[in-house]
């Protein structure tokens, strides 16, 4: 492979990557946008713990068992807090 093509190469795969990002940051501002919206914060997984008074641990096994529905947004894990109310009533 010559130079040039190495170089069409990583244009190519700098390309693909920033296709990545940019799709992950419109589900940010998607995400932020609806937060601002509804007027209330997405909870991490500590303050979901904090409020129903248990471990993070525990947040994560009714999170994986399924009793605990989340948004995953880029790899971080948030709760609305109406759900976490409702698991906590």
């Amino acid at each position: 492979m010559n130079k040039v093509e190495k170089m069409i190469q990583e244009i190519i795969k700098l390309r693909n990557e920033r296709t990545t990002i940019d799709a992950r940051l419109s589900v940010l501002e998607e995400t932020l946008v609806r937060t601002k919206i509804e007027g209330e914060s997405l909870w991490s997984r500590k303050e979901a713990a904090d409020f129903l008074r248990v471990t993070v641990k525990h947040v994560d096994n009714m999170r994986l068992s399924g009793k605990l529905k989340c948004k995953n947004i880029s790899g971080c894990i948030r709760f609305d807090p109406e759900e976490v109310r409702k698991l906590g009533a």
